[in-house]
């Protein structure tokens, strides 16, 4: 799947000015952790990082500056995409860069190839392994990229307590420590620096949850009316995708958040047990993500028709394929 090494790689930020790098909507720890770990490793160069959405304030420890579009007096020399499987995950901008980005760094299954030139490493638990091996060709590696990167791993390994987690996820994560980064602050701020307005959040999820298929699917729609009506903002429902899944005998969980900025676009987040390919689920409405743990979005006039178009597609997938998918 790749069609460059990551040494070639290197090489061509090195000999890159000006360069940009796309994240994800719905940005998380991964995302945000390879692309400032990149520049934190490049100070001698001009590095814009972009996100077409809102971060999350729990996050903003990674790192400052994250921008929606790209400064009119800025021409990329690069433009980087990291830890996005599909270009539409990278949001109505991110996509204005059709065929025009150079560079991407990925390790979902169903990864788009979409860059000029892909690496794309499935096998690694989280973008910032990759970013990890890539920085090796760096030079000597820095607390603040170390810390960006554990971010990073932790983000998306659940902690460490996911399946996707391997020995070399240890190894890795092992150098980042030796660096004397403060692991244990990293994981608090990540999992347990939860503000009154998440845990309404939480409150809220699960009165509003619904069950299909004898309880093994559940399913909750946040509408910006709803957010409203619980005084609650984007960032108190940043980290309830897990939610569903939680519950003893719910084999897939759905997620759906309705776009403060663009009020007919909801964001889906898909959590499932192993049984269920939740990023093929996701491929159903333009994203991807992990088997367990993906995303995408769909457009609709109301979180009613949102939520049932959605649910509709999985129950049917669902019957179709026996749960096998």
């Amino acid at each position: 799947m790749n069609n460059i090494t990551l040494k070639a790689a290197a090489e061509m930020l090195f000999d890159n000015d000006n360069i940009l790098i796309l994240t994800h909507i719905g940005p998380d720890g991964d995302t945000l952790g390879s692309a400032f770990a990149i520049k934190y490793m490049m100070t001698q160069k001009n590095v814009v990082i972009i996100c077409d959405d809102k971060l999350p304030e729990r996050l903003s420890f990674i790192g400052e500056g994250v921008l929606t579009r790209c400064p009119d007096q800025f021409t990329p020399g690069l433009v980087v995409s990291v830890d996005t499987a599909s270009l539409a995950l990278a949001g109505e901008y991110g996509q204005s860069f059709a065929g025009k980005i150079d560079l991407k760094f990925d390790h979902h299954p169903m990864s788009e190839e979409f860059a000029r030139y892909n690496y794309i490493d499935e096998s690694a638990a989280a973008c910032g392994e990759i970013i990890a091996d890539l920085i090796a060709h760096f030079g000597v590696l820095d607390k603040p990229a170390a810390r960006a990167l554990y971010a990073a791993i932790s983000s998306d390994t659940g902690c460490f307590k996911y399946s996707n987690v391997t020995a070399e996820t240890h190894r890795k994560t092992a150098v980042l420590l030796d660096t004397g980064i403060d692991h244990g602050d990293i994981n608090q701020r990540l999992f347990d620096n939860k503000t009154r307005g998440e845990m309404t959040a939480l409150r809220v999820t699960l009165e509003l949850l619904k069950f299909y298929l004898d309880g093994s699917v559940a399913s909750v729609c946040f509408t910006n009316e709803t957010k409203a009506k619980h005084g609650l903002v984007d960032e108190d429902i940043g980290d309830i995708s897990s939610v569903p899944r939680e519950i003893a005998g719910v084999e897939l969980g759905v997620v759906l958040k309705q776009r403060q900025d663009r009020e007919r676009e909801f964001k889906i987040s898909m959590r499932s047990g192993p049984g269920i390919a939740a990023n093929r689920l996701c491929a159903m409405f333009g994203g991807g993500g992990h088997r367990q743990a993906a995303g995408g979005v769909i457009e609709a006039d109301s979180g009613e028709e949102a939520e049932r178009t959605v649910m509709e597609r999985v129950i049917s997938a669902l019957e179709d394929m026996h749960g096998d998918i």
